[in-house]
């Protein structure tokens, strides 16, 4: 059988932009404007990675803003002393690049297992998520380029020839509280584990666009079948973000020309919590930043439509 893999980035993807005034800490980031993918690194600086121009805006919560370009890749995650871990579009996820802030790279690392998702974990270390192996994550020691502990017990991948729905793990790492968070893009499903490896607990969040998504998948399963094929289709609906307090973030649902949101808080082992809010507008490229929802519109936000792109978390 042939295998074939269907990436789809994140609908907001890479066209989205900033433009915002707000404080991070005691210091003022006026005017700032950054495009791309938003999220934020572990001393509280804020980035943005754009995919189409391959390049990531680092503006640290200290210092100079930082540009960097970093290639075509799957996914990124950016450190201000560790520099941009990317997992390259053209190795397929079977590779794992750090590109330093002066744009050197500084290491690549070639993967026995295919990854959907990377973050960092400490100094030489990133949290890889697993495509297709039993496990969800791998702990990847960059010095040995060997992936070590496994954490989480996952689905195999599908070997029936058809069309599924292939992983989408969404990672937001905490290291002062020595947490990872994980949610899959795609079902809502969100799990909690501790650094050694230990499921801490789990929950779930509905996709409002799930039903026409499996719509769509249906007709391609067909097709898929007739050929005698397994393919992926990788849907990231939701982002994942973390608060001052550890809690994990999603955005459930978007109405971009109303300004409808509702986010929601995991608490694992329960329901999450939902917050409602009403706002300019919506999209769901965010992360939050000193105790602020910092939102970016994307491709769907209505054209001229005005944006509340920063607001305090509700509690």
């Amino acid at each position: 059988m042939r295998l074939r893999q269907l990436e789809k980035i994140p609908f907001w993807g890479a066209c989205c932009l900033l433009a915002l005034a707000f404080l991070v800490g005691a210091v003022p980031l006026a005017a700032l404007s950054v495009e791309g993918d938003l999220g934020s690194d572990h001393a509280g600086g804020l980035w943005a990675w754009n995919r189409d121009r391959s390049e990531l805006v680092l503006v640290p919560k200290d210092g100079p803003r930082r540009v960097v370009k970093v290639g075509a890749a799957r996914a990124v995650d950016a450190h201000a002393e560790w520099g941009v871990a990317t997992a390259p579009l053209d190795a397929g996820g079977y590779q794992v690049k750090v590109v330093s802030w002066d744009g050197a790279v500084e290491r690549r690392v070639s993967l026995p297992l295919e990854i959907c998702n990377l973050a960092w974990l400490g100094p030489g270390k990133v949290v890889v998520a697993l495509s297709t192996d039993p496990s969800l994550l791998g702990v990847l020691d960059l010095e040995t380029g060997e992936i070590g502990e496994r954490i989480g017990k996952a689905e195999p991948a599908p070997t029936r020839p058809g069309a599924y729905f292939g992983r989408a793990t969404l990672l937001a790492v905490d290291l002062q509280r020595e947490r990872i968070h994980t949610l899959d893009g795609f079902s809502g499903a969100y799990r909690l584990f501790a650094f050694s490896g230990a499921e801490l607990g789990s929950s779930a969040v509905a996709n409002p666009e799930r039903p026409r998504l499996e719509e769509w998948l249906a007709g391609w399963d067909a097709e898929a079948r007739q050929r005698g094929r397994v393919e992926f289709a990788t849907m990231w609906s939701f982002p994942l973000a973390l608060d001052g307090e550890g809690k994990a973030w999603t955005v459930q649902a978007c109405e971009p020309a109303t300004g409808r949101v509702v986010l929601a808080r995991f608490e694992a082992g329960s329901e999450p919590a939902l917050h409602e809010l009403s706002l300019d507008c919506c999209t769901r490229n965010m992360t939050i930043l000193s105790g602020n929802l910092v939102m970016a519109p994307g491709p769907r936000t209505e054209e001229g439509l005005r944006c509340n792109l920063e607001r305090r978390l509700p509690r």
